[in-house]
């Protein structure tokens, strides 16, 4: 337990950053800076009051995250690169340049692909296939040629209609390869680096839909133009997820889940 001093100065930190006092009351609570009385929770309903609850405005990412939904219907409108871009390199990094998640040695180990379909540059639609992201300059560099049908094909999109690009997830094991829980450090990195990207999207209007398969074997393929599956490995890592982005259809406000 904390000191009397060290407790009150807390308090008081809180209050400054217009914490009600209900809310205090709590975090001394959660600080072990005080106890429920005893039989507190026994026989009678315990409420704690939120900021919302007591009349507060909301902060801009609680409201984000309540506005973030799964969209399953997409416009065929397509995305501009610029765009799509900088809703993934912000996920990733912040405006130092690190990564924008927490990682072991503050090293990220996740690389991203694009699987395009209807995304433009400079007014010019570019070619539907699969790409890398390059983040020091912002670029994309083709990887192969594959139409977005069969594109489509390397994730299981059931019941999902043609959004402009999907983003694959990978991880590079080696990065991690000093710790002995290397895979869900892995894991780790990719859930937040995902739920960034989600609600960078939700911020800018867009609709996501995070993807729950990659399959083995047809990725295999696709990537196979590049050299052996460890010379593939080595420069793109292992794919974990993926995520369809694009506009949601008018209509998909009322189907969105």
């Amino acid at each position: 337990m904390r000191s009397p001093a060290s407790s009150v100065a807390a308090d008081e930190a809180l209050r400054a950053a217009t914490w009600t006092e209900t809310e205090v009351a709590m975090h001394r609570i959660s600080r072990g800076c005080a106890t429920l009385p005893q039989g507190s929770f026994i026989g009678c309903p315990v409420t704690v009051a939120t900021r919302d609850s007591l009349g507060q405005p909301t902060s801009s990412l609680s409201a984000l995250i309540d506005s973030r939904r799964t969209c399953r219907t997409f416009a065929t409108a397509s995305l501009d690169a610029s765009e799509l871009l900088d809703v993934v390199l912000s996920s990733l990094r912040g405006s130092d340049g690190r990564p924008a998640f927490a990682t072991p040695g503050n090293i990220s180990a996740i690389s991203t692909m694009l699987l395009i379909n209807t995304v433009h540059l400079n007014g010019a639609m570019l070619e539907q296939g699969m790409y890398e992201i390059t983040p020091d300059d912002r670029s994309l560099n083709r990887l192969s040629r594959i139409s977005f049908e069969q594109l489509r094909t390397l994730v299981d999109m059931k019941d999902i209609t043609t959004p402009a690009a999907i983003l694959l997830l990978c991880v590079h094991m080696k990065r991690r390869r000093k710790y002995a829980n290397a895979y869900d450090l892995g894991l780790l990195e990719t859930g937040q680096a995902l739920q960034n990207i989600v609600l960078f999207a939700t911020n800018r209007n867009l609709g996501t839909c995070v993807l729950g398969s990659v399959f083995d074997e047809p990725y295999w393929s696709a990537v196979s133009a590049e050299g052996t599956t460890e010379a593939v490995v080595d420069r793109h890592g292992v794919p974990v997820v993926a995520v369809a982005v694009g506009r949601p259809r008018p209509i998909d406000s009322e189907r969105m889940q």
